[in-house]
């Protein structure tokens, strides 16, 4: 005698039937086999829909291609129509589209959002993260994730402008390089000197230097900070200090880190290694940019 089916599951299968899905997705989802769940619907009174080319296809694919590509999420279509998500998937997928990365879909989705929603939303978060912190793991992993997608494309004027000035002298070098949980502005390569491009005054008082500078030396890096102030805009000399730097690694490279200031203008600002442990005072005051 078979074996009685669970009316929980044949509701539930009826259901997801009826919101677009196949045979083959509702049994795979129940553990069942396909003919079986087939069979056991028809005698329940749902009817199988048309098929063609065995998939169900969608009345109108222009029509939800047409809503994606305008920026509808799938999410929204399914919901708008009665059907799950994963039937909208399959019609994108048979009408040819695209579909969106999980980073654009998100652009996307805070692109609609007025400023009190992105607030709202921002705050929440803070306040879900406060008092938690983030593991050595997860912090390097960031830290690669940047290096991977170049943080997103954003750059600043003053590094664009040093990078172009190294790459006219032939000196090999990475932007956004992972140094642990950290990434540096510019890494040379051929060196371990690593290049961080300080662009306002705000520098001058950032009380993450004084952690992340000995965390870079300690992993074997060199540090050159350059100033670009209005005053002081990165030059030539700046560029040129930098592959004099390296070039001196190179020839004779110290057990202990070292770290430069220097404006600029290639003006020298203040010199230092790992074993000095005075890193609150790297970079320098204001008064020794300007």
């Amino acid at each position: 005698m078979p074996r009685p089916l669970d009316p929980a599951k044949m509701k539930y299968a009826a259901k997801a039937y009826a919101s677009g899905k196949t045979f083959q997705e509702v049994a795979a989802e129940l553990g069942m086999d396909k003919e079986s769940l087939r069979v056991a619907l028809i005698r329940r009174g749902i009817e199988p829909r048309p098929r063609s080319g065995g998939h169900n296809r969608l009345p109108n694919p222009g029509g939800v291609a047409g809503s994606y590509l305008g920026g509808e999420s799938e999410q929204s279509i399914g919901d708008r129509l009665g059907v799950s998500r994963t039937v909208v998937k399959r019609w994108l997928t048979e009408a040819g589209v695209e579909r969106r990365s999980v980073q654009a879909a998100s652009e996307l989705h805070s692109s609609t959002l007025d400023a009190t929603t992105k607030l709202s939303k921002v705050s929440a978060a803070h306040a879900a993260k406060r008092g938690k912190t983030n593991s050595e793991e997860h912090m390097v992993k960031v830290a690669r994730e940047k290096e991977r997608v170049q943080y997103g494309g954003r750059t600043s004027p003053g590094t664009d402008k040093l990078c172009e000035m190294l790459r006219l002298r032939d000196i090999e070098h990475l932007r956004e390089k992972a140094v642990g949980r950290y990434n540096v502005d510019i890494a040379l390569r051929a060196t371990p000197v690593a290049v961080e491009v300080l662009g306002g005054n705000w520098h001058g008082s950032k009380p993450i230097h004084a952690r992340r500078t000995p965390y870079i030396l300690d992993r074997g890096w060199n540090i050159v900070f350059v100033w670009n102030t209005k005053r002081c805009e990165i030059s030539a000399v700046a560029a040129d200090y930098i592959v004099s730097f390296a070039n001196e690694i190179g020839a004779d490279p110290s057990p202990v880190s070292q770290y430069r200031v220097i404006r600029g203008d290639g003006k020298l600002c203040a010199v230092g290694q790992r074993d000095d442990d005075e890193f609150p005072l790297v970079p320098p005051s204001m008064s020794d940019i300007n």
